[in-house]
């Protein structure tokens, strides 16, 4: 019973030990967050069209839903995210290595 005691105690011990290494600074390459944590490196994304909203392109006082320029707004979107890498292009190729037996025989 006492070596348990002894144990979690120095589980609990470690425990501490290492949540308190993460508080300190990092660096000067670190920016202060508003919550006051640290972070690495800032996310870039690409700027592209807006998924088109399906509610934008709905006549209010008809009601009529305007499919031709929603497509045009669809596909001006889908054009975007296909050349910023978006979709599966690239991915065949990795899926054809990796399973074999279920890729096209050419």
């Amino acid at each position: 019973m006492k070596r348990k005691r002894i144990l979690a105690g120095l589980i609990a011990a470690v425990l501490l030990a290492v949540s308190g290494c993460g508080s300190g600074h990092l660096g000067a390459e670190t920016e202060s967050t508003e919550d006051g944590g640290y972070e690495l490196a800032k996310a870039v994304y690409p700027e592209m069209a807006p998924y088109p909203d399906e509610a934008a392109f709905t006549d209010e006082k008809t009601g009529e839903w305007n499919q031709e320029k929603y497509l045009e707004a669809y596909d001006a979107w889908w054009k975007e995210k296909r050349s910023a890498g978006g979709g599966w292009k690239g991915h065949s190729r990795l899926f054809e290595k990796q399973h074999p037996p279920f890729s096209p025989k050419k």
